[in-house]
């Protein structure tokens, strides 16, 4: 209503629109878990970028967002190529973290918590210094005290700065991918690489990738504004 300018009819059913197809997604996630990938169909847009970037010796981290169903990206990003590094909430119980490596084995797809002694840094440091892929999520601060207010859909809205920072201290590049679920078992992948700033400081590297991530993420969300599932109070109402 706010943001989208809906009438307060239009944001009720819109609502409802998205809270029934996060049911839908929920479901299809534990039909991951339970090492059922191979049902879903994943079509890939831009897929020469995504090969590209598989093919280079380079290391690449991956921008994902809570649109559509992310933890697809590395069912939709399955190759022998380079290993994939994802970035998870340490919060989840032991039995559902196996559960999920389990499934992701036959993808090269490799699960690095977020611990407190920030050990997960240096696994990430040293997977990209191998040429490898880290994926991770770029639409919640998660309580840091290091972010960038970015006009975002045409209010201002706190991003974190950490991913950012990992890839432009690492000189790799980056790229965000969005899964977005259609009709049935079907998704299709977007792929959009992010512009950084190369010839300045790694902060200005940093603020130019974030910028970047945040026009991707403004495309996506004006077409598929149902499949945004960040539940709280996300803009500055007040700006």
């Amino acid at each position: 209503h706010s943001i989208l300018g809906y009438s307060q009819v239009k944001a009720f059913f819109a609502t409802f629109k998205n809270h029934y197809i996060f049911g839908k997604i929920v479901l299809d996630k534990f039909a991951l878990a339970a090492g059922r990938a191979d049902q879903f169909k994943i079509d890939v847009d831009l897929l020469d970028l995504f090969d590209e970037m598989s093919e280079a010796p380079e290391g690449c981290v991956v921008a994902g967002s809570h649109v559509g169903n992310f933890e697809l990206c590395g069912h939709a990003m399955k190759q022998d190529k380079k290993a994939i590094n994802s970035i998870v909430y340490d919060g989840e119980s032991i039995d559902l973290q196996r559960s999920r490596q389990k499934s992701l084995d036959s993808y090269n797809v490799h699960l690095v918590p977020i611990r407190e002694d920030m050990s997960h840094i240096f696994a990430v440091k040293s997977a990209l210094e191998r040429g490898e892929f880290v994926t991770v999520v770029c639409d919640r601060i998660s309580g840091s005290n290091k972010f960038l207010d970015i006009d975002f859909m045409g209010r201002k809205a706190k991003f974190p700065l950490g991913p950012f920072v990992l890839a432009a201290s690492s000189n790799v590049k980056m790229i965000s991918i969005f899964i977005i679920k259609q009709k049935g078992l079907h998704y299709k992948s977007f792929v959009f690489p992010l512009d950084g700033d190369k010839d300045g400081t790694v902060m200005d590297n940093a603020k130019a990738l974030a910028t970047s991530y945040v026009r991707s993420l403004e495309t996506i969300l004006w077409h598929f504004p149902h499949q945004w599932f960040n539940y709280y109070q996300f803009w500055n109402i007040a700006n």
